[in-house]
């Protein structure tokens, strides 16, 4: 019926204007994801951390890409002791991030790993992460893995 009535030129025109408000509604997601992760790193700096795990999760429904929202979130879960959870966080970070942060995210998830007395994989994630540049994985290795 659309194209009797508005052509193939209308269809066309009206396939585009979808394309422009499906680009324009998902950067404005993206934006207001990455305000909410700030919003939320600053109730992790101040100790909430069940305030900036919503926070973490909000953002995380705005722009399911944002890696910052599940590290930031990951970080949040490992501060209460969720380790397990943490862990979930940390390799949907590591697989969406771009690979200049791999390093820290990997040291993070070799933490939860120790923590977890899964020592083997924390070795390795530390390696990697000495590997990538990650400073303080050099000190984790030198101590806890032969």
């Amino acid at each position: 019926m659309f194209k009797k009535k508005f052509g193939i030129l209308g269809a066309i025109i009206a396939a585009a204007l979808l394309v422009i408000v499906f680009v324009l509604r998902n950067a404005n997601n993206s934006l207001n994801s990455e305000t909410t992760v700030s919003k939320g790193q600053e109730k992790l700096k101040s100790g909430h951390y069940q305030e900036a795990i919503s926070l973490f999760s909000d953002a995380i429904s705005m722009d399911a890409g944002n890696y910052k929202a599940y590290f930031s979130r990951g970080i949040g879960y490992s501060k209460l002791g969720k380790f397990e959870i943490a862990l979930k966080d940390f390799d949907k970070s590591i697989a969406l991030s771009p690979e200049n942060d791999k390093a820290m995210l990997l040291f993070l998830r070799g933490e939860c790993y120790y923590q977890l007395n899964k020592f083997k994989k924390a070795c390795a994630d530390m390696k990697k992460a000495e590997q990538l540049g990650q400073p303080n994985a050099a000190s984790f290795l030198k101590n806890y893995c032969d």
